[in-house]
């Protein structure tokens, strides 16, 4: 992710937040980057504030994943994300066109999505904030939820 972002013009900001073992070489691979800030561990509170300023939040995940909470507290808040093409987060991102997505170390297609995002934020952000009213509510959750455990009992 760091070094994708390194091929982005200077004036394109990065704030990356959390923690790890991964904390120092991040460090390291930003020291001299002034468009790349770290942040490390901080409460949620602030993460959100973050984001009040953020045109998206970029999920760089190489690993498959299945359904985090990242991507719904992102659409709640009408912030569109980018992320990787693999799991869920990648399928979720594609069927809400609610954000962009790229393939794993594609630095070109990277870089056409972020100027992309960009562009057409508004848009990515309006079909995020949609996407999270239409499936992503504590209603709608809830509602599914009380469908499977009905369906459950009328298995016997």
């Amino acid at each position: 992710m760091i070094e994708m972002w390194k091929t982005l013009p200077e004036d394109f900001v990065l704030h990356i937040f959390g923690s790890g073992t991964m904390e120092e070489h991040i460090k390291k691979e930003i020291k001299n980057n002034k468009n790349i800030s770290f942040f490390g561990f901080r409460p949620q509170k602030e993460v959100f504030e973050d984001y009040r300023n953020a045109v998206a939040v970029i999920i760089p995940s190489e690993c498959y994943e299945t359904f985090g909470m990242g991507i719904p507290e992102c659409f709640s808040m009408k912030l569109p994300v980018i992320c990787t093409d693999i799991g869920n987060p990648g399928e979720m991102v594609k069927e809400s066109k609610g954000g962009l997505v790229y393939p794993i170390g594609n630095i070109s297609k990277f870089q056409v999505v972020v100027k992309e995002m960009i562009e057409m934020r508004q848009v990515y952000s309006e079909n995020a904030y949609q996407y999270y009213l239409n499936n992503l509510t504590d209603e709608k959750n809830y509602k599914e939820l009380v469908e499977i455990y009905d369906k459950s009992r009328n298995i016997k």
